[in-house]
């Protein structure tokens, strides 16, 4: 199994047996593909490939609130014949550093997005993240992201 499946699974099931996973609809900043004001790159690292062994299908970006204290992930895909795009924003605990709260787009049964999903946010402030996002290129599927990550 791929470390990025690997990743996404544990996530995922980790956060459905503590906290459960916060399926979200698409809100209006959807639209554009932004997480609408008072959002900003994260300083450092915030533009992750999300890959197929070395060829990059797309990238999942992160950005911050600092008036709100949210993280906010959407994931791109770069050029066209993209499927089945997909976000996954997670936030860990402080004492036991596991997921306790999971936020995510595209994994719907109607939600076959082909440019972008997200934007997914999930309050933050002080904890780790961890985002992983995924698409398909016609049989082909690509993974990427980044776990325990803008810790602080």
């Amino acid at each position: 199994m791929r470390l990025m499946a690997k990743i996404t699974t544990t996530v995922l099931a980790a956060s459905i047996a503590g906290a459960g996973v916060a399926a979200v609809a698409a809100p209006a900043d959807a639209a554009t593909g932004s997480c609408g004001a008072g959002y900003r790159y994260l300083k450092g690292k915030n533009h992750f490939p999300i890959k197929h062994g070395k060829k990059v299908g797309g990238y999942a970006d992160l950005y911050y609130n600092a008036g709100n204290g949210k993280n906010c992930a959407i994931v791109r895909a770069s050029g066209s014949g993209a499927s089945h795009i997909t976000v996954l924003l997670a936030r860990y605990d402080k004492k036991n550093h596991a997921p306790e709260k999971t936020v995510t787009d595209g994994f719907g049964k109607n939600q076959n997005f082909k440019s972008y999903a997200g934007p997914v946010k999930i309050w933050a402030k002080g904890r780790c993240i961890t985002v992983v996002g995924s698409l398909k290129r016609g049989s082909v599927y690509y993974q990427g992201g980044a776990t325990k990550v803008h810790c602080g």
